[in-house]
């Protein structure tokens, strides 16, 4: 399916732009706290983006499931593998953000 090509294309840059976001709210926290205020919650809106397009995802295989279909293997296997690729780029923009709240 195409849409959820596009749709994990569109997760990868809401994950670039947490982790952009993050990075240069650190490198503003001391000099000048509220652009990093602003910067952190920006990078925290682009998580939230991130959820709503994998929710989307999700939706779009148990649609095909729920119709009776058999979702098939070649959607899984391609949905398994970006899932955990998104994962592992999450796990780097989470850790950036909590770096910047301690």
């Amino acid at each position: 399916m195409k849409v959820i090509d596009d749709l994990a294309d569109f997760i990868e840059d809401e994950l670039d732009d947490v982790e952009k976001y993050a990075k240069k709210a650190m490198c503003y926290k001391e000099s000048y706290p509220m652009v990093a205020e602003l910067l952190y919650s920006l990078s925290t809106e682009e998580m939230k983006h991130k959820n709503q397009l994998h929710n989307m995802v999700v939706k779009l295989i148990d649609d095909v499931h729920q119709s009776g279909e058999e979702v098939p293997e070649w959607m899984m296997r391609y949905y398994d593998r970006i899932h955990q690729k998104h994962i592992e780029h999450e796990t780097e923009g989470r850790m950036l953000q909590t770096m910047f709240r301690e």
